[in-house]
């Protein structure tokens, strides 16, 4: 007759492994040592009864979808191959003998049982991410900039967060064929680490911070978030890709609306009325805003036209825009092709270009005729 005292299990090694193709080592052995009453282990052949539970998503045990396996010892060692699935967490086993499923003949002793988590699965490598920003976040840091907190979630194959502490590397960059923007990203930062702004940590998350100055102020931003997969290979991702990207936001200082007239009497001063409308736009350090999008708006508006100084002629160019009371013009920069990025290609700037370097313009963007003598409409003078 076998006498069993007690069963345990040691901790397992390797002691974590990552989910299935999660690009590292997916599976160990889990051992149950069986011992008699002197503290021996026992040499006679027992069975032992080894099951998941609870059952993480796709882990088991020997052969896929087992999760309760008889295992019969060798030397007092029972081993069992513990397979990892989709799901990351520490893996609790039962082990147990002395029943009637794995009978060893001892009618002295109970079930006796081992219930440890010797193994711990954790999350694969990143396999995907996606970068954000909270505008809404921005401050005022001193000296003319502002701070607004991005971050990056970054997920394994199966949608589970990533280990901390797993590096997120930054960069950004004007849109095209822009090439200078007046701000920079932090440009390193890892998972679960605290936001400056936010003060959170989270999983999975990484934040930084992108700094920009008051001339940036409406520019467009890509802004990417890079880390490395399994293989060394590149998982990146842009904030708002395909969307617009990150608008570096105005941090709300002044705005002034200011019109040429506050009162329009339709009988003497005609219809419809013509009022120039103009927005001075003061940022939070008391600076003028430059070239930063303002839109307007206003109740019993019937249209709103561009203001131009120039007499243009609003024929439109190639059939777009006429009579629209816009400039209207080809944005596609020196070489008048959408298909090319080049210089002064949706800049929204009309723009004339010195080719040859001599100091003279040699051609410009296709636009509507307009007289180029500045605001008094007068040749000659400047």
């Amino acid at each position: 007759m076998v006498h069993v005292h007690f069963i345990e299990i040691p901790s397992s090694n390797p002691s974590e492994i990552v989910v299935k193709d999660g690009g590292g080592i997916e599976s160990t052995d889990i051992k149950a040592e069986i011992y008699d009453s002197n503290g021996n282990l026992l040499t006679t052949p027992v069975i032992v009864n080894f099951r998941l539970e609870p059952i993480l998503e796709g882990t088991y045990l020997n052969s896929p979808d087992q999760t309760s396996v008889n295992v019969e010892s060798v030397n007092g060692i029972a081993t069992v191959s513990l397979n990892s699935g989709t799901e990351p967490g520490p893996v609790r086993i039962i082990a147990t003998a002395n029943t009637l499923e794995t009978s060893i003949c001892d009618s002295l002793n109970d079930a006796l049982e081992s219930i440890t988590v010797p193994v711990v699965i954790a999350s694969g490598a990143p396999y995907h991410i996606e970068a954000e920003y909270d505008p809404n976040s921005t401050e005022a840091i001193g000296g003319g900039f502002y701070q607004t907190e991005c971050a990056a979630i970054v997920y394994d194959r199966w949608y589970n967060p990533v280990e901390d502490s797993t590096y997120v590397y930054w960069s950004i960059n004007p849109l095209p064929p822009d090439t200078l923007i007046d701000a920079f990203v932090e440009g390193v930062s890892y998972t679960n680490n605290e936001g400056v702004l936010s003060g959170q940590a989270t999983s999975g998350v990484a934040r930084s911070n992108i700094v920009y100055s008051t001339d940036a102020i409406g520019d467009i931003g890509q802004v990417r978030a890079l880390t490395f997969g399994a293989n060394g290979d590149s998982v990146a991702s842009f904030i708002n890709e395909d969307q617009g990207d990150a608008t570096l936001f105005f941090l709300p200082g002044q705005v002034s609306l200011l019109s040429e007239a506050t009162y329009w009497d339709f009988s003497l001063n005609g219809n419809p009325a013509l009022l120039q409308i103009s927005a001075l736009v003061i940022d939070f350090y008391g600076n003028p805003v430059v070239d930063a999008p303002v839109a307007f708006q206003g109740t019993g508006v019937n249209a709103w036209y561009e203001l131009g100084y120039e007499l243009i002629k609003d024929v439109g160019v190639l059939g777009a825009g006429a009579g629209d009371g816009c400039f209207s013009w080809r944005d596609y920069g020196a070489d008048d092709d959408p298909t090319t990025v080049d210089m002064g290609q949706g800049n929204q700037n009309h723009d004339a270009f010195d080719i040859d370097g001599d100091g003279l313009i040699d051609t410009s963007e296709v636009s509507e005729p307009f007289d180029d003598f500045g605001q008094d409409g007068l040749r000659g003078y400047i």
